[in-house]
């Protein structure tokens, strides 16, 4: 660019020449003296002769080419950005604190700058170029501060540069207040929004290198497409366009949604060397799944993307979520070979295997047998289309195809021979320059005695690595050690292997320090899928660290075996072997270091140099005018016809399809004519055939009608005797016998109830004594029950004033699609209640107004964080949905009508449930009124089609709505499901349109997918139900909810014959389709986070009712308890409490006949159930849950304590247990020592074991980042108090002489006084957390020195889960398959624990095998899958 000369005048206080030939007037401050505006003018005009004038404020800076950037403004006064806030290009409310690098921030606004200028009302001086004769003017016109400027003088802001001071803050406008109306778009807004942000929200300075600018500098541009994933191709674009100092170069990549296997959604253009700047953005709809041929958007991008920059080359590195007509665009164009897409759907397969076709029947072949690993799509027709039409265009636009490995081009040529008319060249990738010199690779220190370290850098998953190295590791030669970095989510298979170390993710640029800070011998690259490059081998090729890698793809040409670096086959043994020979001998390894030293590295500069020879050398020029491309409403506009258009289309598909479903009804009514002819015909013949046996049949009719005359002749003596008077005066004493009786049941039940409340107490005298036993009663004593009136009370919604804004999230997990129409005081309460009740979901919020008749859409469309989409027609709420879900982007679908409102945890808890409910494929929230009665709590649906609200007008706290389970269908007003499936099954039916019964189609075609309905009330929403559409079914949109429902019947017709009839019991019908009823009693509602029978009984439940078994539990107390109760509902358990319950009696003898198994836990609460099961529910397995032997730990406590009382209590505890195990149809104990106890003590009683039940959940922390001791444990539970006691009296002080900056946490619930008085020297004591994770992954062991108790230990198998070592006395081990040495330590003195303490604290391979060998024992005994047979066999017959 040729410079242009100005006149520099700095000006104001301090002002001083910077430069030769610039003039400095420091006496002249016209802002702060008004009265120096007219000197300045007058010494303006003054220098007209000079040409213009750049008049630069004391302290400002301002860019190079900031005079030729300010005229092609072309205005009598050009000013630069950023010289007050409102002229700033940072987004409103943010701010890039000082020093500012002005170089770098000059860079940024060249690229986001596009020349386009903002008017300003008055002549700029901070930082503005002045054109002759401009101030005379001024003057000539009498121009004062503040007035209106001349006709014809126009003073204007270019967005492309910026005056800055570096010794300031730069900071952005100030945020627009929601309830005002922002002004109209101005050019600085566009540089505004492609401004990087971080993730909270702040601007952050982007990395912007020197390299030449699109549009601004005279250079070619090129226009890369690719995906936008990252990845290699990625980073082959950005390393290029940072070498190429001849060429601007521009990327256009595609984004979409990965998890639903959509990659098109809407186009990004980025400079390449730059991508943290965002240029322009293009939606495209409809969106592209894998790639198209002839997307008109994409075209239309396209062509804007032309006719705004200058392009003279396209550079194709992958069309993963692009049009295929990009390579018939006209331009020079080059294809990089970075993968074989979209030749072929499957990204990581082997394409240099022998053998393979790559033809229509092999791709059947993989199609069939596996998914592809991105794309969602098995259509073989669908892919070898896409195939065909790429190589159509490949042979018609002719690129020059590019591979950067000689392999990679002969599979293409492979693939499609057909593509060997093109010209193809082999470019290698280089490697971009390290961010900090380096030096090669230090030689090990190690000597051969030494482990042979092997460095594994980078992940290791999808074809990298896993497949091999999981068998390497568990055959590793001795001397060997493995060192993985960065390895991902596939390296956890790996954890705690013997020497096998995981490291963290690093920075590429981290590989350098960590080479030398490992000092490995060499690095292995274990790949089992063919690389088309390999990244990996030329960094550490330019280390200088030798290299293993595996003979395929890539490595094979790019290494040659034992001269710059070793193969070996892609097989663990192979490299087992390989690595064996390299530690027995490792001068191959030196010579190896030797040559790499010596050896040229190729660079990006190099590979930049490559394809400069490769791409035109010459700019071109715009053709004309820079046209705008399509404007955000234009794009509105386009996406609301297509959606219309979307409808019709639907409209007609399902018009076709009733017409065919007719003709097929009618073709099956022939065959089914045809064949009760056929099955007639054999009638006959069986009965011809029958006719034959009819002598014997007349004997057994003759037996038969003697056997009714003895049966009738019994019925009528006894219908004598019911007629007799004696019956009949007896009646009353009968039914006063029944009543006797039931309360006779009832006394006993309350007196055995409180016999073993009173033999508890006594016991906890003389455990606890009186303080403890009193502060124990009121930690187990509950509440009485959730209150009836105090629910939920909203007033009608008024205030037409929405949220300024919503928390919502640019990578939203949740799209929340609210269709509107009118109503708006009911929508802004809704926003509101969003806003309010956030929780750590990422969502957005879509608000669909439906051509509204009052002003809701401009209200609306002020709410920050808000999308929202105008149909220029009503949609009515069928169409407005299916607009939103179009335009959403997150995984889950969440549809809300605007009259509602909803409260805290509601989306949390709905997400929450397709994970305990795997099977769910569309969950609903429970609804309530305004007033707080029940409006329904999941729906059923009977056979005529007609529906039912369970619980409609009911108390939302009557236990009978209250759990999670299957329904037919939930109301539309609060549903979420995954928008895949929602696509997948079509959205809601048009057929349904406007509204009504949408919602209930798309719930059976959930279910008819194989997926179930679930209704969760632990997601509470009030809904003002028929706001929108009133309540009048004979006019307005509510009369479609008539002509609908015989729509839906006539559809499902097949689906409603299953489905019970009108006007049966509704409670029954809820749930019915059990596999069979549970009912699970226990002292308390169980409290997983303070103690581990807690979490054994909750994961039962979960085990029952995923069985298939509708499971009610009850506690003894018949108490509420808040949190714990809903929890339980949450996971499908219906809990029974007070008010509802108060007569277990009565409620058994109403229930108990349907009953198949009553599972009572701990000897106290079974004794007086035992009885009443007997009676009330005679089918019913009684099944006897020890939790723990309490009479062994009892006699335990007593051996310790030395106490007769506890003594005299164990032995009544034991004789009350094992008349229990005797009396009951199944006893369950926790271990097989316990089952052999009682083997003894009560031979011939059936015991089976079902033990602790923990989820697997590895090892996530290495031994290196772990330190410290702990203890968890619910302190209402004596042994626990004991045990940390005597570990912080006896061990802990031998344990802190040796290792003295070790500290010892105790975590756990209802903590006493005594317990909490040993925190100091070491000793933590934190009580109850939350969160236990911190300890389970940040203490390097966990101890257990329990002396006396039964049972299980659930602390034990939990850490064990996380993969965190144990030390434990013999005791707590007990019952837990567990081996002192090979899965845990076991010691019985203080002496012998310290010392395993302090041997596992410091001995990390030890560590690693006890935390690999505890997480075997937990999946063998104590996972979910072995508990499920345990289960079973427990039910079984």
């Amino acid at each position: 660019m040729t410079p242009v000369a100005a006149q520099t005048v700095r000006w104001g206080p301090n002002a001083a020449a910077l430069a030769p030939g610039e003039l400095a007037w420091p006496d002249l401050d016209p802002p702060g003296r008004p009265g120096d505006w007219s000197r300045l003018l007058e010494r303006l005009a003054g220098l007209d002769g000079t040409g213009p004038v750049l008049l630069v404020r004391a302290g400002l800076v301002l860019p190079a080419a900031a005079v030729e950037r300010l005229l092609r403004a072309d205005a009598d006064v050009a000013a630069a950005a950023g010289t007050e806030p409102w002229l700033s290009p940072l987004p409103p409310g943010t701010r890039l604190p000082a020093p500012l690098p002005a170089a770098l921030l000059d860079r940024a606004l060249a690229w986001l700058g596009q020349g386009r200028t903002l008017a300003l009302p008055g002549p700029a001086i901070a930082a503005a170029l002045w054109r002759a004769g401009a101030a005379a003017r001024l003057l000539a016109a009498g121009w004062q501060p503040g007035a209106v400027l001349p006709a014809g003088f126009a003073c204007r802001v270019a967005d492309n540069v910026l005056a800055l001071d570096p010794d300031q803050d730069l900071a952005g406008p100030p945020p627009w207040p929601a309830d005002a109306v922002p002004p109209p778009a101005d050019a600085l807004d566009a540089v505004r929004a492609g401004w990087p942000l971080a993730s909270d929200g702040r601007a952050r300075l982007p990395a912007v290198p020197a390299v030449p600018v699109a549009g601004v500098d005279p250079v070619p541009v090129v226009l890369h497409l690719c995906h936008g994933w990252g990845g290699g191709s990625a980073r082959f674009i950005a390393d290029l366009a940072g070498a190429d100092t001849g060429r601007a170069h521009l990327l256009l990549e595609a984004h979409g949604a990965t998890e639903r296997a959509r990659f098109g959604e809407w186009l990004e253009l980025r400079p390449a060397a730059a991508p943290d700047l965002l240029l322009e953005r293009f939606e495209l709809v409809p969106a592209i799944a894998a790639s198209s041929d002839g997307h008109a958007l994409h075209a239309q991008a396209l062509a804007a993307v032309r006719a705004r920059w200058p392009v003279s080359a396209l550079m194709v590195s992958s069309l993963i979520g692009h049009d295929l007509a990009a390579l018939d665009c006209g331009l020079p164009c080059l294809v990089v070979c970075h993968d074989y897409y979209p030749l072929w759907p499957e990204l990581h397969c082997d394409f240099g295997a022998p053998g393979r076709r790559f033809d229509r029947a092999e791709l059947e072949r993989d199609l069939a047998r596996t998914p592809p690993t991105l794309f969602g799509s098995r259509d073989a027709g669908q892919w070898w289309a896409l195939r065909q039409a790429f190589v159509a265009r490949l042979l018609s636009a002719r690129p020059t195809m590019v591979a950067p490995t000689a392999q990679v081009r002969d599979n293409w040529l492979r693939i499609e021979p057909v593509l060997a008319a093109l010209d193809w060249q082999v470019v290698g990738h280089g490697i971009a320059p390290w961010r900090r010199p380096v030096e090669p690779a230090p030689v090990p220190a190690r000597g051969g005695d030494q482990p042979l370290r092997v460095l594994v850098p980078g992940r290791i998953g999808g074809g990298k690595g896993i497949e091999l190295l999981a068998p390497l590791a568990r055959s590793l030669p001795d001397g060997v050690e493995l060192v993985l970095v960065g390895a991902g989510d596939a390296g956890a298979a790996l954890c705690g292997l013997p020497r096998v170390h995981l490291l963290s993710d690093y920075h590429r640029d981290d590989l350098p320090a960590l080479v030398a800070a490992l000092a490995p011998d060499l690095a292995l690259l274990p790949a089992s899928v063919a690389e088309t490059f390999g990244y990996l081998l030329s960094e550490l090729r330019d280390l200088g660290l030798p290299v293993l890698a595996t003979a395929i793809g890539a490595y094979r040409e790019r290494i040659s075996d034992g001269v710059d670096g070793l193969l070996a086959e892609p097989d663990p043994v192979a490299l087992a072997q390989r690595l064996a020979t390299l530690r027995d001998d490792r001068s191959p390894l030196a010579a190896l270091r030797q040559r790499l030293a010596g050896l040229p590295h190729r660079d990006a500069r190099a590979m930049a140099a490559d394809y400069a020879a490769l791409l035109p050398r010459a700019a071109v020029a715009l053709s004309g005018p820079v046209p705008d491309h399509v404007h955000p409403a234009q794009m509105d506009h386009l996406r609301r016809r297509a959606l219309e258009a979307e409808a019709d289309r639907r409209t007609l598909r399902d018009r076709v399809g009733a017409q065919q479903a007719e003709l097929d009804r009618r073709a099956a009514w022939g065959f089914q004519l045809d064949r009760q002819v056929r099955e007639q015909m054999a009638l006959i013949a069986r009965q011809q055939a029958e006719l034959a046996t009819l002598p014997g049949l007349r004997a057994e009719i003759a037996q038969l009608l003697e056997d009714r005359a003895v049966l009738q002749a019994r019925s009528d003596e006894l219908e004598r005797v019911h007629r007799s008077r004696s019956w009949r005066l007896m009646g009353p004493a009968r039914r006063v016998a029944r009543l006797l009786r039931a309360r006779r049941d009832r006394l006993a039940y309350r007196l055995l109830r409180l016999r073993g409340l009173l033999r508890r107490a006594r016991l906890s005298l003389a455990a606890r004594g009186l303080a403890g036993s009193l502060r124990h009663l009121r930690q187990r004593q509950g509440a009485g029950g959730p209150a009836r009136a105090a629910a939920l009370q909203v007033p009608v919604p008024t205030s037409t004033v929405p949220p300024a804004r919503l928390p919502t999230s640019g990578q939203p997990l949740v799209s929340i699609v609210i269709p509107v129409h009118g109503k708006l005081a009911y929508t802004c309460a809704c926003l509101a209640s969003l806003a309010e009740h956030a929780g750590t979901t990422p969502f957005e919020a879509i608000v669909v107004d439906d051509a509204s008749p009052d002003d809701s859409a401009a209200v609306l469309g002020r709410v920050e964080g808000l999308r929202l989409l105008r149909n220029e027609r009503n949609l009515g709420f069928v169409g407005s949905c299916n607009a939103g879900a179009a335009a959403a982007r997150g995984r889950w679908l969440l549809f809300l009508n605007n009259d509602t409102t909803v409260t805290p945890g509601w989306l949390e808890t709905l997400l929450a449930t397709f994970e305990e409910f795997p099977e769910a494929g569309l969950v609903g929230a429970r609804l309530v009124y305004p007033d707080g009665r029940l409006q329904e709590s999941g729906g059923l649906v009977f056979a005529d089609g007609s529906g039912w609200n369970y619980g409609r007008f009911g108390d939302p706290a009557d236990p009978r709505y209250g759990w999670a389970r299957a329904t037919d269908y939930c109301s539309g007003a609060a549903i979420v499901l995954e928008r895949a499936l929602f696509e997948r099954l079509g959205g809601f039916d048009e057929r349904y349109a406007p509204a009504y019964y949408e919602d209930t189609d798309l719930a059976f075609k959930v279910r008819a997918s194989g997926r179930a309905v679930v209704v969760q009330p632990a997601a509470t929403v009030v809904h003002h139900e028929g706001v929108t559409a009133g309540t009048d079914t004979g006019s307005g949109v509510k009369r479609h909810q008539v002509t609908n429902q015989a729509t839906f019947a006539e559809r499902w017709r097949d689906a409603l014959a299953r489905q019970p009839a009108p006007g049966g019991d509704v409670d029954a019908l809820v749930r019915a389709g059990a596999r069979g009823r549970v009912l699970v009693v226990d002292a308390t509602t169980p409290e997983p986070d303070q103690d581990s029978g807690s979490v054994r009984l909750v994961n039962l439940l979960r085990l029952l009712r995923r069985s298939g078994r509708h499971v009610t539990f009850m506690a003894d107390n018949r108490a509420w308890v808040p949190g714990y109760t809903q929890r339980l509902q949450a996971i499908g358990i219906e809990v029974l409490y007070q008010p509802w319950l108060d007569d277990p009696v009565d409620w058994l003898r109403r229930h108990g006949p349907g009953l198949d198994a009553v599972i009572v836990c701990r000897h106290y609460v079974a004794a007086p159930w035992l009885h009443l099961v007997r009676r009330y529910a005679p089918r019913a397995r009684f099944v006897f849950d020890t939790v723990d032997l309490h009479y062994l730990r009892e006699q335990r406590a007593a051996e310790l304590s030395g106490s007769a009382e506890i003594a005299r209590q164990a032995a009544t505890t034991r004789a009350q247990e094992l008349r229990l195990v005797r009396s009951a149809d199944v006893t369950v104990v926790v271990s097989a020592a316990e089952r052999a106890l009682l083997a003894v003590d009560a031979p011939g009683a059936r015991v089976e074991v079902l033990s602790n039940i923990h989820p697997v959940h590895g090892c996530r922390t290495p031994w290196a980042e772990r330190q410290d001791l702990w203890f968890v444990g619910g302190f209402q539970h004596p042994p626990n108090v004991d045990a940390v006691t005597w570990f912080v009296a006896e061990v802990f002080p031998a344990i802190r002489a040796r290792l003295p900056g070790v500290r010892f946490h105790v975590v756990g619930s209802k903590m006493p006084a005594a317990i909490r008085a040993l925190a100091g020297d070491g000793v933590e004591v934190h009580g109850h957390v939350a969160d236990l994770d911190p300890f389970l992954d940040g203490c390097r062991i966990a101890v257990a020195p329990l002396r006396y108790g039964a049972g299980v230990k659930g602390k034990v198998n939990m850490s064990m889960s996380c993969g965190q070592p144990v030390v434990a006395t013999p005791m707590a081990v007990e019952g837990m398959h567990l081996v002192d040495g090979s899965e845990a330590l076991v010691a019985g003195t203080a002496a012998d624990f310290a010392d395993a303490v302090v041997r596992l604290y410091q001995d990390q391979a030890l560590w690693q095998r006890l935390s690999a060998a505890g997480l075997d024992n937990v999946r063998r005994h104590f996972s979910f899958e072995a508990a499920q047979a345990a289960l079973e066999q427990v039910l079984a017959g």
